[in-house]
């Protein structure tokens, strides 16, 4: 299936899923506080001062986008605003106990006790939640130091962190070799680890549907990071990273991913 611009819906998502997937983890990692702003600021500066600039009618959907976005944001603005005074209005009427039954179920819970999760917030609070345990340390030389330092701060995953953070990583982090044609990780496994590219290159597969053959998504080269999706939702790998070259990765565990995310 063609679109109006000539290319096939697969060939967009090939083209978007990248810039999509780096969106969502800049995101998660630095949590703006509104995050619509920081996305569109995001996506123009990932545009780059040589692309083609904006038709007139482009111009004018991202200004109504965002002025429906501020009108969004000044209504939601103002309904909290009224149910905050509603709150108080009932809490200065009543006492403690005639407000709590008062209260919605969900409400009730929160204030007389805790209530059993789901399965997936379980999930969330299990992988997710800052962990109060010392991170790794595993021995390196200065060198191995040096060039894992290097590499984190072309990743635009790590390189926010701060150097407290940025030497827990570095301290955390495995060095692996993998030879040409080797599996770094496979599509629908458990993962438990993210990786650093030091250096060489490697390619991306992904079976898009159940039998088809994998299509070659994407190359990785020194300070790309990848497998980070399958610690920050839980979930199976995504997709399949086979070295292209004799490549030299440096693994972080989740423990230590968690704590300083």
């Amino acid at each position: 299936l063609k679109m109006p611009g000539g290319k096939s819906k697969k060939e967009i998502g090939k083209i978007i899923s990248p810039i999509l997937e780096k969106l969502v983890n800049r995101l998660l990692i630095i949590k703006p506080e509104d995050p619509l702003p920081y996305m569109i600021q995001y996506l123009e500066d990932s545009i780059g001062a040589g692309a083609k600039p904006l038709s007139k009618k482009e111009t004018e959907e991202l200004a109504r986008l965002r002025k429906q976005h501020q009108k969004m944001r000044d209504k939601l603005g103002h309904e909290e605003r009224e149910e905050d005074a509603k709150i108080d209005a009932e809490m200065s009427d009543s006492d403690d106990e005639e407000y709590i039954d008062e209260l919605p179920e969900v409400a009730q819970r929160k204030m007389t006790g805790p209530a059993r999760t789901s399965v997936s917030a379980e999930a969330y609070g299990v992988y997710h939640k800052k962990s109060i345990m010392a991170s790794r340390i595993i021995p390196k030389s200065d060198a191995i130091k040096s060039n894992i330092r290097s590499r984190l701060l072309q990743s635009f995953m790590f390189s926010h962190l701060n150097d407290k953070d940025l030497e827990i990583v570095i301290d955390a982090m495995e060095e692996k070799i993998f030879e040409p044609g080797a599996t770094v990780i496979q599509q629908g496994d458990d993962g438990a680890e993210l990786f650093l590219v030091g250096e060489g290159a490697l390619e991306c597969f992904r079976v898009m549907k159940k039998g088809d053959d994998p299509e070659k998504i994407k190359e990785y080269e020194p300070g790309d990071a990848f497998g980070e999706l399958a610690l920050l939702y839980n979930t199976p790998r995504a997709a399949t990273i086979k070295a292209k070259s004799q490549s030299v990765l440096y693994s972080l565990d989740r423990d230590t991913f968690n704590l300083i995310v």
